[in-house]
């Protein structure tokens, strides 16, 4: 099956607070099929970051493929720490129609 996923980022809540050292703003990463989708950074975090309604299309190849999110911080500029991270088969989300 093949088609388009949108997926729109709303939130993110986290178990615990992560004492790291750096900005403490996180954003998203979407990986699906070798791409990578970035959302804007959430400034000022603490367990529950919210987003501005991100949205982002993907071209579906086949619901046997798996789709990555990962909750991510800055730590220095140029470096980036994963807090989170889960997948799922992309079948979850297809829909005939």
């Amino acid at each position: 099956m093949k088609g388009k996923l949108k997926l729109k980022i709303l939130e993110a809540k986290l178990f615990r607070e992560h004492d790291i050292f750096g900005t403490k703003d996180t954003f998203i990463t979407i990986e699906y099929n070798h791409d990578r989708f970035y959302t804007k950074e959430c400034k000022n975090w603490g367990k529950h970051s919210m987003f501005s309604d991100e949205e982002f299309e993907m071209d579906v190849k086949g619901t046997g493929d798996n789709i990555t999110l990962k909750i991510m911080t800055r730590i220095l500029v140029t470096e980036c720490y994963a807090l989170a991270m889960t997948s799922f088969n992309i079948s979850s989300f297809c829909v005939n129609g």
